[in-house]
């Protein structure tokens, strides 16, 4: 007997609806069954209803003796002798099988076909057999059916109860949920803009999220407040419950902020989920769909706000992810509180709106874009906020003026607590709306780690000016989800009324510094912040207000100045003496103090430039026009100022100007005025903050391309050992002394005019000579050998007539562990010497110790190597650099960076980082070049919303 099976499954048609076979599937196998007594063919589809089948493969067809079909789910006989006068049965094997199939009827269950063929009268008879179950839930089938009977034990049991789509997948069920998490968002479904996502290692690329998840399966999505992460999570359990293509899907949509409250382990919230769509049975389908028809998503990670349930969160999705490798899974978290703690995830940053996007956005509403000005662009990147200015853009009077964040949802709030009903005359509680901001605020910060107030808990904190009914008539249901309990219906919602309250009774002053003292550190804190930050209206305390921000918090002084209340109107009613005399002040101090508080070690390394006495004092000259839109200024070095800040009046700025740039020639050091025009960069008015800290960004890119960092041994160790080569004459010993006086030897030598005088050399040989002398004593006041850190030179082919500039693999590796070890600790010693202030900011450093994994093969040309593609990891997985055994493309090696890294601080793929290095090139220092670049990257990740000049 022989047996043919063809694959005709496939989702392949022609434009017929015909299915597309691929005829040498039968073509080339025939051959090897064709001598047996007795041929058959197994196809799911009837080969008629295939289109390619050509004469040829028809005639073999014929030639079977039993051809086999399912697909078909009919009732009535089941032999059928079709037009090419063969046998032809349709088959209904172990699927679903009608319970009565000489009947019409809908139902189904489990069933075989049993075929009985004469060969010496050619008659074929079939009958088809439902399963015999024993035990009342079906969940076991009798192995023989016929012999055994109902009564007799079962002797196979089935690994899975198969749940008829009936049963479970309900459109109604479905649709119930689905407007069950509706209530979650605050947006209609059909407003919504599709959204693309960046992966964090790769931030360029747009990527489409859903494609994402399906190649990644575990996928964590990270935004900032606001930017739309629930919306993302319920779009995609929308799809699942809508699209036919996920029938066989549910999605399990888990609140985080829930955890420990409503759920207190991720099986008990997924099974309780799961009951209304499996109503009976629920542990049972739990069991044996866990692995393969559950989506589970998980929003806001980041709001579980105490530290031990986040943990025991956090642990738990990494046990479920270990176990069900295979089960999707989407989690969201606001980036600042996202720790790279989650295993088998691969994380995306979420997009913000495009300009092109929100004027779509505004026009499909039917509102006047030109209603806002350009300002309001920025706050609308966020989905969240231009969502409430689309409810809100009746009011006429409400975007006369741009409002920043904290002001723009102060007129949102006060339009959704009742405004629209007082429009429509609708009898309103008489609430002072403020006092109610503040009293509903003062609920949620002495309860900040509860995510629900029951109605009887929600009354009775409310004091004896509102009661719970009357704060709800007040709110309705724009600013709370209203069900079982209250709860707002945003976050941002709750963080904006907290820092409300907080301002209110709080206000900053020396003696409210202890209580803003004990939160300033705790990201849980981070966003409320930021919106007292912008509800300050008074300059003297915004100025007292950011000197703490700037000493206690760096990164949050830097994002606050992003989102701060905008004082621009106050400073524009200053007359223009008073005006610039505050800005500039404010300008100056800002700057000088991020530098002695952060750079102490490298401030001399700031402008004004090198090159002037550092005793001296540093100064700050500064110039408006008279419209306000110009801003000049430079920075000197004065002996004894009678004060730091030099106000010039339009008038004298051009003869002022002029005497600075002669100073300067004078002083053989560069001139630098710079000339900003705040009103097409948009920074007119109260914006000296943001130019102070452009002007810090500006000045250490500059140091970082120059490398003019204290530098670690190492790196002077290698451009010493670079300039060895350099030489005239060949010096082959490693002690730094005996260069040194080789060095200066030939300076005396060949510093002499023909005259017998002597001149100052600034470049020998294109060495620097300065330069490279300092950098020669301070290895010699090291006693520093150079053997130490040795530079592997390069393989040589003298019999090919010249030097390849490639590793061989064993001399790179030599190479590679000797760059990794010592980068690591040329990179540590450089941030403490450099940014010791700093330090805590940086990703890498707090990651310190790390070790390498790296991987050569995607920089092999030919036999040799001329780069390297890399990450670090925690240094209790590995003791020292290591290489990737075997080949493996540059995707498997990402993918496996992405398993390995988490719980890094900082988790980068880098390659290349040696590739076109020549030995005794002047342009090229590797190591010195990928340590700077280490830094640059965690200055970069610092002051990304400040670009340079």
């Amino acid at each position: 007997m022989g047996i043919l099976t063809v694959n005709s499954a496939w989702r392949c048609f022609d434009n017929d609806s015909k299915i597309i076979l691929g005829i040498n599937q039968i073509q080339n196998n025939y051959p090897k069954i064709q001598d047996n007594d007795f041929n058959i063919l197994l196809s799911h589809y009837k080969i008629d209803k295939c289109s390619d089948i050509d004469t040829m493969t028809e005639n073999i067809i014929t030639n079977f003796n039993l051809c086999c079909y399912g697909h078909t789910h009919s009732s009535g006989s089941a032999t059928i002798i079709d037009s090419r006068n063969r046998k032809t049965v349709i088959s209904v094997s172990k699927g679903l099988i009608p319970s009565n199939w000489t009947e019409e009827n809908q139902n189904y269950e489990n069933g075989f076909s049993i075929i009985d063929i004469d060969l010496t009268t050619d008659e074929i008879s079939v009958t088809v057999q439902p399963y015999t179950y024993s035990g009342p839930e079906k969940n076991c089938f009798v192995l023989d059916t016929q012999s055994l009977g109902k009564d007799e034990s079962a002797q196979f049991s089935l690994s899975k109860r198969i749940i008829h789509t009936e049963e479970i997948f309900s459109e109604t069920i479905r649709k119930e949920y689905s407007d069950y998490l509706f209530q979650f968002i605050n947006i209609q479904f059909d407003d919504y803009i599709n959204r693309t996502v960046s992966d964090t290692q790769n931030p360029d690329n747009k990527l489409s999220l859903f494609e994402e998840l399906n190649k990644y399966r575990k996928v964590v999505l990270l935004a900032n407040a606001g930017m739309g992460k629930t919306f993302e999570a319920i779009k995609l359990s929308q799809m699942i419950l809508t699209d036919k293509n996920f029938d066989n899907y549910i999605p399990i949509f888990l609140r985080a902020n829930l955890y420990k409250t409503s759920f207190d382990n991720l099986e008990e919230g997924i099974k309780e989920q799961l009951r209304p769509f499996t109503k009976t049975d629920t542990d049972k389908y739990y069991e044996d769909n866990i692995n393969d028809n559950i989506m589970l998503i998980i929003d806001g990670l980041d709001e579980v706000t105490d530290k031990s349930k986040y943990r025991s969160l956090i642990n738990e999705i990494n046990r479920f992810a270990a176990l069900y490798p295979k089960m999707f899974s989407f989690i969201t978290c606001r980036t600042n509180q996202f720790h790279n703690d989650l295993s088998n995830y691969k994380d995306f940053t979420l997009n913000p709106l495009t300009d092109w996007e929100i004027r779509g956005y505004l026009q499909k509403h039917k509102i006047n874009e030109n209603k806002f000005s350009t300002s309001y662009f920025e706050l609308f990147k966020n989905p969240f906020l231009l969502s409430l200015a689309t409810n809100v853009y009746s009011q006429q009077e409400a975007f006369s003026k741009f409002y920043n964040k904290s002001k723009f949802l102060e007129q949102c709030c006060l339009f959704l607590a009742g405004k629209r009903d007082e429009e429509k005359e609708l009898d309103m509680p008489n609430i002072n709306s403020f006092k109610l901001f503040c009293e509903i605020g003062k609920i949620a910060f002495e309860n900040f780690d509860k995510n629900s107030y029951t109605h009887v808990e929600f009354d009775e904190y409310f004091s004896s000016l509102f009661s719970a009914s009357q704060a709800f008539g007040k709110f309705r249901n724009e600013i709370f989800v209203v069900g079982q309990n209250y709860e707002f219906k945003h976050r941002l919602f709750k963080e904006y009324l907290i820092a409300f309250y907080m301002y209110k009774t709080y206000p900053f002053s020396d003696d409210t510094f202890d209580f803003y003292k004990k939160i300033i550190n705790d990201e849980s804190y981070f966003e409320i912040l930021s919106f007292v930050s912008g509800m300050i209206t008074d300059i003297k305390t915004q100025n007292m207000f950011f000197d703490f921000l700037l000493e206690k918090n760096f990164k949050l002084f830097l994002y606050c100045i992003i989102v701060k209340n905008d004082l621009s109107d106050q400073l524009q009613k200053l007359p223009f003496e008073d005006f610039s005399e505050l800005y500039i002040n404010i300008f100056f101090k800002t700057y000088i103090r991020t530098l002695n508080l952060y750079f102490p070690n490298i401030i001399d390394l700031f402008d004004p430039t090198r090159g002037i006495d550092i005793d001296k004092t540093i100064c700050c000259y500064g110039c408006f026009s008279e419209d306000r839109r110009m801003f000049y200024y430079w920075f000197d070095r004065i002996s004894n100022p009678s004060k730091r800040v030099f106000i010039i009046s339009p008038n004298e700025f051009q003869k002022a100007d002029f005497q600075h740039t002669e100073n300067c020639k004078n002083d053989q050091r560069t001139y630098r005025t710079n000339t900003i025009n705040l009103s097409l960069s948009r920074l007119e008015g109260d914006s000296a903050r943001y130019l102070a800290m452009r002007e810090v960004y500006t000045n250490l890119k500059r140091i970082l391309e120059e490398h003019i960092l204290i530098e670690s041994e190492y790196i002077i160790c290698e451009y010493v050992n670079i300039i060895k080569n350099c030489f005239r004459e060949t010096c082959n010993d490693n002690l730094v002394s005996d260069i040194y006086k080789h060095f200066e030897e030939k300076l005396n030598k060949d510093s002499l005019l023909p005259n017998g005088q002597k001149c100052f050399i600034a470049a020998y040989n294109g060495i620097k000579t300065n330069e490279f002398l300092t950098k020669l004593s301070i290895l010699k006041t090291l006693d520093f050998d150079l053997g130490i850190f040795p530079l592997p030179k390069k393989d040589q082919f003298p019999e090919i007539g010249y030097i390849k500039e490639c590793y061989s693999k064993i001399e790179m590796k030599k190479y590679i562990n000797n760059f990794f070890y010592y980068s690591e600790i040329a990179y540590k010693n450089m941030v403490e010497k450099n940014f010791n202030n700093l330090k805590d900011y940086f990703s890498l450093y707090l990651d310190i110790p790390y070790q390498i994994v790296y991987n050569l093969e995607t920089g092999k040309k030919d036999s040799f190597y001329t780069g390297v593609t890399y990450y670090h990891i925690s240094s209790s997985v590995i003791e020292h650099p290591y290489l990737r055994n075997g080949n493996i493309t540059y995707t498997d090696f990402y993918n496996e960076m992405i398993q390995n890294t988490k719980g890094m601080h900082s988790a980068s793929l880098c390659s290349s980082i040696i590739e076109n290095f020549i030995p005794g090139g002047l342009e090229n220092f590797p190591f010195s070049k990928y340590v700077y670049e280490l830094i640059q990257k965690d200055i970069d990740s610092l002051f990304k919303d400040f670009k340079s000049f």
